[in-house]
């Protein structure tokens, strides 16, 4: 497996902060940008980037919150308790979507499809 570059590894990442981030989170110089993600291999870019230091290289100040399923990271975006959720599009999701939340959605994973509302 041919190894990733740090900016393809960043580049990616920055795909991932804007997988689900609210429309009036958007992060201020010298904020603390609050993700939620799953302890899974899809969340790679995540690990890699704070492994690595990529997001201090950018001057980033990320705050990781790991959660055990998709619901509590919809249920987090939706509290204002988190700025971008990493997760799955659940039914939950929609449901809170259909409810008002208002969320951006960015595939960065998706192979075939490229879906961005």
């Amino acid at each position: 497996m041919a190894s990733l570059s740090s900016r393809r590894i960043l580049y990616f990442t920055g795909l991932l902060l804007l997988f689900f981030c609210t429309e009036t989170s958007l992060a201020q110089a010298g904020d603390t940008i609050r993700i939620g993600a799953l302890r899974l291999t899809s969340s790679a870019p995540i690990f890699i980037a704070m492994e690595r230091g990529l997001f201090k290289e950018e001057s980033l100040d990320v705050e990781v919150k790991f959660m055990k399923s998709a619901q509590p990271v919809a249920m987090a975006l939706a509290a204002g308790d988190l700025d971008v959720g990493a997760t799955g599009l659940t039914a939950g999701l929609y449901n809170a979507m259909a409810n008002g939340l208002k969320i951006r959605i960015m595939a960065d994973r998706s192979k075939k499809y490229h879906v961005r509302s």
